[in-house]
């Protein structure tokens, strides 16, 4: 088990060794698979919401089992 300065130790040295490239030529895009799963990725969420929303603001008649009755005897409160 790693006492608390050591696991500070130890996650700063990580941090450290994962700093990003000083020099711009260091810098490199993403590969095809890498850009494949961004794009999958991104169009999957924005046509979850966009199916979502149409699903939500379509005009539809709301069937009569969708709605509550307005005479529920619920026994909690006896009226006079």
């Amino acid at each position: 088990m790693l006492s608390g300065w050591t696991f500070i130790q130890f996650v700063s040295a990580q941090m450290l060794a994962n700093t990003p490239p000083t020099d711009a030529s260091e810098i490199t895009g993403l590969t095809p698979g890498g850009w494949a799963m961004m794009l999958g990725s991104i169009g999957l969420v924005t046509a979850l919401c966009i199916f979502c929303i149409v699903r939500i603001f379509s005009e539809s008649k709301p069937s009569d089992h969708h709605h509550v009755p307005l005479d529920i005897a619920t026994d909690e409160i006896k009226l006079p």
